[in-house]
């Protein structure tokens, strides 16, 4: 794997001008050690650079995929993620229930993979490959992270917001819309970490009223269940 360091190099030897909040960007890529989204190198860069804006991040990481400074993952949770190109190539395992993402690369399959091009008459340029599964920590019953778990008082609760009650309130700890929602969604405030209330839901479900940071909201229920969040204590103490 190429450092930040090297992606650093590759910005000043490149055609793009290496602006500030270009290396922001690049900063905050190196402080994440997996395959971060947008929303994380938002949050990690906004550390850094308060004024950063996340339409500034979407066009950075655009930019940096389209000249090969970073590589453009999707592994089907509606979320692209991003990792600095490396030097060599390598695979993927995917766990379905928590999101780990594990590097590997084995000699057999890029051996095997070159074969059964050449047999089928191909000139092989690239692949990438992804395998799903659950990780070792996730092997079991324990439930989807989007279903309402029966938890013992005190464990950790993790919810999408539309199946909160009015009055109920959650920290967000995941954004997992498609790419055009997860952006609108982000500019409205809602990142990682900051903790929603449920004012109001209207008879049929839809909209959502919310208020974070001080703001009421309005949200579609589609954009409602995008949002994973942890079930926080309501002023009475009690969380359900």
């Amino acid at each position: 794997m190429k450092t930040t360091r090297d992606l650093e190099t590759l910005l000043q030897e490149s055609e793009i001008a290496p602006t500030a909040q270009r290396r922001v960007i690049a900063q905050a890529i190196r402080d994440n050690t997996g395959h971060p989204d947008a929303e994380t190198i938002y949050h990690l860069a906004r550390q850094i650079d308060p004024h950063l804006g996340i339409a500034t991040v979407y066009r950075t990481l655009k930019l940096f995929a389209e000249k090969g400074l970073v590589d453009r993952h999707d592994f089907g949770d509606g979320r692209a993620r991003y990792e600095v190109a490396p030097e060599s190539h390598h695979d993927h395992l995917i766990c379905v229930r928590c999101g780990t993402v594990v590097e590997f690369a084995r000699a057999q399959i890029e051996a095997l993979q070159e074969e059964v091009a050449r047999d089928e008459g191909f000139d092989l340029l690239d692949h990438r490959m992804e395998l799903y599964g659950l990780c070792s920590a996730c092997r079991g019953t324990r439930p989807r992270i989007l279903d309402p778990p029966a938890t013992a008082a005190g464990a950790r609760l993790v919810r999408n917001l539309a199946q909160l009650a009015p009055g109920e309130a959650g920290r967000i700890v995941r954004v997992g819309a498609a790419e055009k929602l997860h952006q609108r969604l982000l500019s409205m405030g809602l990142v990682v970490g900051e903790v929603i209330r449920v004012e109001r839901i209207a008879p049929l479900g839809d909209p959502i009223s919310i208020r974070v940071k001080g703001t009421s909201l309005a949200l579609r229920h589609p954009e409602a269940e995008a949002i994973v969040v942890e079930v926080v204590p309501t002023a009475g103490g009690r969380r359900k």
